[in-house]
């Protein structure tokens, strides 16, 4: 990791904070209104990565850096599945997802 002075030169906490971007832009719109617990749901699991790379890469300790980028990965995962659930209710188009990223 020569040149990284902090998380945010992380390529991986760099994308993850375009899906937060992202997914703050999707759920803006007012579809989202019909599904409440969907839209917290997308906004905390879109929410998660970035803190968590930034907790793992601030303690220093290659293991514990790795476990942090597991639970950020698994984030990102439940990102996309509640993304699917979204377009599956009608609330955003598979169009929509990709033009936001």
């Amino acid at each position: 990791m020569a040149g990284v002075r902090t998380h945010t030169d992380l390529d991986a906490w760099k994308l993850a904070a375009e899906v937060r971007r992202a997914v703050r832009q999707i759920i803006a719109a007012p579809a989202f209104d019909r599904e409440p617990e969907l839209r917290w749901q997308l906004r905390r699991s879109a929410n998660g990565p970035c803190p968590n790379i930034a907790e793992g890469f601030a303690r220093f300790y290659p293991k514990d850096f790795a476990r942090f980028v597991r639970i950020a990965l698994g984030s990102l995962a439940e990102t996309i599945d509640h993304l699917e659930a979204a377009v599956e209710a009608g609330l955003v188009t598979r169009a929509e997802i990709e033009a936001a990223s």
